[in-house]
């Protein structure tokens, strides 16, 4: 009985390792993208000067019409 409850238990801990692996890869994934957009706008506001660049941060399709033509 004792076995089974240190399996267990050994089992438990693994999984639960891979769980937190898997929490700070999602994390790291994140900064990585927002660091990454970060990163992108400073270059492009830089190039073009501050308030004319509009960085859009969604993955749906863009609606022109709704676009500032006064913007890069």
């Amino acid at each position: 009985m004792t076995y089974y409850f240190a399996k267990y238990k050994f089992e438990s801990s693994i999984s639960h390792s891979s769980n937190t692996v898997r929490v700070i890869d999602v994390v790291v994934r994140l900064w990585h993208r927002v660091m990454f957009i970060c990163c992108l706008q400073s270059f492009y506001v830089e190039k073009f000067g501050p308030g004319i660049v509009e960085i859009v941060k969604d993955s749906n399709d863009v609606e022109r019409e709704k676009l500032d033509p006064n913007k890069v």
